[in-house]
């Protein structure tokens, strides 16, 4: 029994690193890349009105940058639904007319906050754009069902932030 345990665990083992060195990134960043996808999908979903896909532009969170790797991924995974921009500074998603700030495109910017290492259900704090300093804080519950993550029910307001 000891010897099938041990044989498994090193099966384990070699599926994790194949699937690290796939994709270039860390275990950590893969499932971030994976939970951001879903929080993409869902936030495309929510906007049915248009065929087109949802330009989103991702701000960085508080002074934390999403991992090019887990850039690249998101971008890369929700092209149908999705046109993922993470931009370095606010005014490329936002545009002035008649002194009113506007997203560009009529897009979304969002900032998504980390992802927890562990669980197959977390929570993921998502920033999203109301006004020229003001953000909606929203908290997704974010489960993985078998190989796929998804939003599990409406995501929940917990009030709104002032971002300068």
């Amino acid at each position: 029994m000891r010897h099938l345990l041990a044989r498994l665990g090193a099966l384990m083992v070699g599926a994790m690193l194949v699937v690290t060195s796939c994709t270039g990134a860390q275990p950590e960043a893969v499932r971030a890349g994976e939970v951001y996808d879903a929080v993409v999908r869902w936030l495309a979903d929510a906007r049915d009105d248009d065929p087109e896909p949802l330009l989103i532009h991702v701000e960085r969170w508080d002074d934390g940058a999403v991992d090019l790797a887990v850039q690249a991924e998101v971008v890369a995974s929700t092209t149908e639904w999705a046109t993922v921009r993470f931009i370095d500074s606010r005014d490329e998603a936002i545009e002035w007319i008649d002194e009113v700030p506007q997203i560009r495109n009529e897009g979304l910017l969002v900032r998504l906050g980390p992802v927890p290492e562990r669980g197959r259900q977390v929570s993921v704090p998502v920033d999203r754009w109301s006004d020229a300093t003001t953000f909606e804080r929203w908290s997704f519950t974010v489960v993985q069902r078998e190989s796929t993550w998804v939003v599990l029910g409406t995501p929940t307001s917990v009030g709104t932030v002032v971002v300068p």
